[in-house]
């Protein structure tokens, strides 16, 4: 344990007294300190905690508050939060950092072992070194070397090889070269002048102008470091510290010689003070103008301590050789240390001794001294929760899940045991005066009378917390939500607020008569008179995400327990304006445990039971509150990290935009953050992340929110501006104008053109119809056709058949009539086309004396009268399957069958027949000599393909192979119109 002892007149006596007498004293002054909580709290942090390694050389704060930490395997740098580790692949020329500083424009530098020095670069978050710059490569530092700031002329480097290097306006020259000091590197080199230099060695001190050496002062000490304050230059030998003085024109004096009984290890500046650490490992704090002692950090558990730092909040950071970094801050919180109490508790009381709880049954009584214990059930087990602890005119009444009982607290002992269904209390307790209690379990809430013995009501609820107002309301909180109890009714509170329907945790009333309500969940709500007033959301502001504990004995000041620290919360209700800010307490703070479980006060003392022990602290205590500096510490487009920067031109597709930031506090406070998008609302985050932002002017601000829940002033600002794409600005809105009247003007006229040639294109087309149309009229009717079926009729006349006659010449003048009626139109209707097909198989039947049989059939989806086909289409395919089908069957009756159906928006007409095939005929067609070659088919292929009509025609074979008819399918758009 590390701790700070500020009386003056005792650390004159620690270092003064020697022998047992002093032995005696220290002990006599030091035994209050040990034997209670110690005035000072220390914090570890290690690799576990983001360390590169335990092993640190030294530390530094720079400008911004950043505390950094030279560590065996790289830089560090620490914003009260997190670390943020630098090594070779951020510029770094070696791992191992033995020295670090800042210059009088606050760069910072770094020494590494053996290497060449680097300076950090905030823009890229990077260090620059000898291969970014050059000149740095001109500084040979080797095994030993010592960095000296210059008041003019930048910063001096010194190496062991009796060398010292100037780097200044990013050049570098050689100061010094085989110099004939008693040490290899001088101590000091300051400047007094500009272009003249005071070097102060162990065997002298000299005076360099215009490159001569001048010898001015004998030293002859054996130092062990030197540091410099403005015009003050303080030499620390074995066990002094010698205080030197210049003025302007380069005379020195020698001011004190501060002697030590002890010997000297560490000598070194903290910030504000100077620190020397003994051989023994003890650390004292000196007074920069006095060198008087002004505290002690002692490492009573011998922690080997090289380099000491002192923040603004006066916090000392200790570097150590192999523990890591050291923290050690005034404590805020107290904690009761015996080690009995170290454990979880989930209630307490203070009277006069402090009386807790704990999870397996046991009473624990502690009076500053010792710890009595009282086992309250025979069997130390985990369901034998102390629930509540209640001081009643009758002894302590302690409420647990294994039973109720009433203690005489100074005996410690179990005066009455409630158990079973006299235990009413296993959940939750309440005292509402001398002699009532509110006592509930698992199923009941009861109302006892402490001095009759006696239940006074009860109702059926399961019961996790109690409350009740000024006015005497009571209110039971449970699983199923909050509860007002009057007269053996149960009536639910805030039924139009949803949190009053969650489980409640914990219920307090304030003097003001404003009822607390913690939910189980992450809500704190306040209401009066069983109306609601605010809700408090927890995780931000207020960490933690349950309610635990709340206590108030004080109006505008509510103390909060959550399972992430205690938390104050002061605030104000007027005139139906409610506002607040809090103060957290967690475990950075001096707390011992982070979820906190009970809260009593008694005196002005805050007492909280906790998961690991007890805590207590001043009810009046006021944490260290400032601004909390923002800094953005990287910045990514479309993510690509780049150069930090105020402002950012962007390109249009350069719309994605992340940026991380963090804000510094060394108090260990854990700050949340917000920011803004031009000027608009604030929303909380933890990284700002940007995507797909329009073209525009934006500018981004963060900003920490403070301990007290206030937002700091020190705000981060960073601008983008993302430029217009070129499709939406004006010059390219007028060309798209013009572009498009162009393309209209141009499309206006290829459809002008296009109109005209799909008009010519008509015209012939129509004509070629009509072309087509004559001569399948005049295909129809062929004279071939026309003398057979004159013959037919002359013949039957010749045989003095006038029936057959009279019958075959009504046909044929029918169906010369339907020829030069559909020679008129284009387009006619199915059943004008059936109807012609009809006559003509009728002639032919007659024709062949019934060689073959037909048959027309058409579905009845098909609509025969606004279904239409070019006129006489199919004639020449039922024609041709006459001719080259039927003519030359033998063996077998012919058949021909023709349909019509309707199929996925197509007419589709089949001609079936069961003739000799194509094959055949072919054949017979070559032998024999055909008196007339009809073109009808041809004249059918060329009309269907100007109507995009489809033809398909088969081939028909038996099971043998053997030719057995010709199918012809023709698909006819069911779109045509007359």
């Amino acid at each position: 344990m590390l701790y700070f002892i500020k009386n003056k007149r005792v650390l004159q006596l620690l270092y003064k007294k020697s022998g047992l007498y002093c032995v005696v004293l220290i002990a006599c002054v030091l035994l209050p300190f040990l034997s209670i909580a110690q005035n000072t709290q220390t914090i570890i942090y290690t690799v576990k905690d983001g360390l590169p390694s335990n092993a640190l050389y030294r530390s530094i704060i720079d400008k911004n508050g950043f505390l950094w930490i030279a560590t065996e395997i790289g830089l560090s740098r620490f914003d009260g939060k997190k670390f943020r580790n630098y090594s070779t692949t951020d510029g770094l020329t070696d791992n191992e950092i033995t020295d670090l500083f800042t210059d009088s424009s606050n760069t910072l530098w770094v020494i590494p072992f053996r290497r060449s020095p680097c300076y950090y670069n905030p823009t890229t978050d990077r260090f620059e070194n000898d291969e970014t710059n050059p000149e740095l490569a001109k500084i040979q530092l080797g095994t030993s070397n010592r960095p000296h700031l210059l008041q003019f002329s930048g910063v001096a480097f010194s190496n062991g090889n009796r060398q010292t290097f100037i780097y200044a306006n990013n050049k570098t020259q050689i100061f010094l070269k085989d110099y004939s000091f008693k040490a290899r590197t001088p101590l000091k080199i300051t400047e007094y002048q500009k272009g003249r230099f005071l070097i102060f060695a162990e065997d002298s001190i000299r005076d360099f102008t215009n490159g001569k050496i001048e010898a001015r002062y004998a030293v002859n000490k054996e130092a062990i470091a030197c540091e410099s304050v403005g015009n003050n230059v303080y030499i620390a030998t074995s066990n002094s510290i010698l205080n030197y003085r210049f003025d302007k024109t380069g005379a020195v004096q020698l001011i004190t010689e501060k002697v030590f009984p002890f010997e000297l290890r560490i000598f070194c500046k903290t910030g504000k003070r100077f620190a020397i650490t003994s051989v023994s490992g003890t650390t004292y704090l000196l007074d920069k103008n006095t060198l008087e002692l002004s505290a002690i950090v002692s490492a009573a558990e011998g922690i080997p301590v090289r380099n000491i730092q002192e923040d603004k909040d006066d916090n000392i950071w200790l570097s150590t050789m192999d523990r890591g970094l050291v923290k050690v801050q005034q404590k805020r919180i107290s904690s009761l240390e015996n080690p009995e109490l170290k454990q979880n508790f989930n209630t307490l009381i203070k009277i006069k001794n402090i009386f807790a709880g704990n999870n397996y049954g046991e009473l624990i009584s502690y009076d500053g001294l010792y710890v009595k214990k009282l086992m309250l059930n025979p069997d130390k087990n985990t369901n034998a929760w102390v629930r509540t602890i209640i001081n009643t005119n009758y002894g302590l009444y302690v409420a647990s899940q294994a039973g109720s009982f009433l203690i005489n607290e100074k005996s410690m002992t179990v005066e009455k045991a409630f158990r079973g269904w006299d235990s009413r209390s296993t959940k939750a307790a309440l005292l509402i005066n001398d002699s009532i209690m509110l006592m509930g379990g698992h199923a009941y809430a009861f109302t006892y009378n402490l001095k009759t013995k006696k239940v006074i009501d009860s109702i059926a609820k399961r019961v996790v917390s109690f409350g009740a107002d000024l006015s005497g309301n009571i209110y039971i909180g449970s699983n199923e939500g909050l509860f007002l109890w009057d007269q053996k009714k149960l009536t639910r509170v805030g039924e139009n607020r949803k949190g009053f329907l969650y489980k409640i945790n914990a219920i307090a009333c304030s003097p003001d008569n404003l009822m607390w309500i913690g939910l189980g969940t992450d809500t704190l709500m306040l209401m009066k008179e069983n109306k609601w007033i605010a809700s408090i959301a927890l995780g931000d502001i207020i960490p933690g995400n349950v309610c635990k504990a709340l206590y108030s004995n004080k109006a505008g000041e509510l103390w909060l327990g959550t399972n992430k620290g205690l938390n104050r919360i002061n605030y104000t209700y007027q005139g139906n304006q409610f506002t607040y800010y809090n103060t957290y307490f967690g475990t950075a703070d001096g707390l011992i445990g982070e979820q906190v479980n009970d809260i009593i006060i008694q005196d002005s003392t805050v007492y909280a039971a906790t998961n690991e022990g007890i805590s207590y602290l001043s009810s009046y205590i006021r944490l260290p509150v400032s601004n909390i500096a923002t800094f953005i510490s990287g910045i990514a487009i479309n993510s690509k990290p780049g150069e930090l920067k105020e402002f950012y031109a962007l390109n249009y597709d350069e719309n994605n935009i992340t940026i991380n930031f963090s804000g510094v506090d060394l108090t260990g406070f854990i700050p949340f953050f917000e920011y803004s998008v031009n000027d608009g609302k604030w929303e909380r985050t933890e990284k700002i992340e940007l995507k797909k932002l329009p073209f525009g002017n934006y500018k981004i601000k963060i900003r920490a929110i403070r301990r007290d829940g206030k937002p700091s002033t020190n705000e981060a600002v960073v601008r983008f501006e993302i430029s217009t794409p070129f499709w939406k600005s004006n010059i390219f809105r007028i060309l798209v104008v013009a572009l498009m009247l162009a393309a209209i003007m141009y499309i206006q006229q290829r459809r002008n053109k296009r109109k005209q040639k799909t008009l010519l294109q008509k015209i012939l087309t129509e004509k070629r119809i009509t072309e087509l149309e004559m001569q399948a009229l005049k295909a129809q009717i062929n004279p071939h056709f026309i003398f057979n079926c004159l013959n037919s009729i002359k013949g039957f006349i010749y045989d003095r058949d006038y029936a057959q006659a009279d019958k075959y010449l009504d046909k044929f003048a029918e169906l010369m009539r339907s020829t030069i009626d559909n020679s008129d139109a284009a387009i006619i209707s199915v059943k004008d086309e059936m109807n012609y097909l009809d006559n003509y198989l009728q002639l032919e039947t007659l024709r062949f004396e019934d060689k073959f049989a037909y048959k027309i059939s058409t579905c009845i989806s098909v609509d025969v009268e606004k279904v239409f086909v070019p006129a006489m289409l199919l004639q020449p395919y039922v024609e041709n399957a006459i001719r080259h089908g039927m003519r030359f069957l033998e063996n077998r009756k012919g058949i021909i069958n023709i349909s019509a159906t309707n199929e996925n928006n197509f007419l589709v007409c089949v001609i079936d027949d069961n003739g000799i095939g194509r094959e055949k005929a072919s054949a017979l067609k070559s032998k024999m000599h055909i008196e007339y070659q009809s073109k009808g088919m041809n004249i059918s292929k060329r009309r269907a393909e100007l109507y995009n009509i489809q033809q398909e025609i088969i081939d028909k074979k038996d099971n043998y192979g053997n030719a057995a008819g010709t199918t012809i399918i023709v698909k006819i758009p069911l779109d045509l119109k007359p």
